[in-house]
């Protein structure tokens, strides 16, 4: 008997930065399967929860930053 596999909710969160390679995600399931991780791992990364996933740097881009972590050019 198959089973289908429930879905939660769709998780709401900022891009995501590859610190290492600067590429932008918007998914960590995309940055985990970047590197061979987990998104869980990602996810912790990015809450400040852990420092590195897999020996990578991951960060949130909150919004009026550039890929910088700078405040953007609209800000003022």
């Amino acid at each position: 008997m198959e089973t289908k596999r429930r879905r939660g909710k769709p998780v709401i969160h900022p891009p995501i930065e590859h610190l290492e390679t600067g590429r932008v995600f918007k998914e960590y399931t995309e940055a985990a399967e970047s590197i061979g991780g987990s998104r869980h791992g990602v996810r912790r990364c990015c809450e400040g929860t852990q420092k590195h996933h897999h020996g990578q740097h991951f960060e949130w881009i909150m919004e009026g930053e550039d890929l910088n972590g700078r405040p953007g050019r609209n800000d003022g």
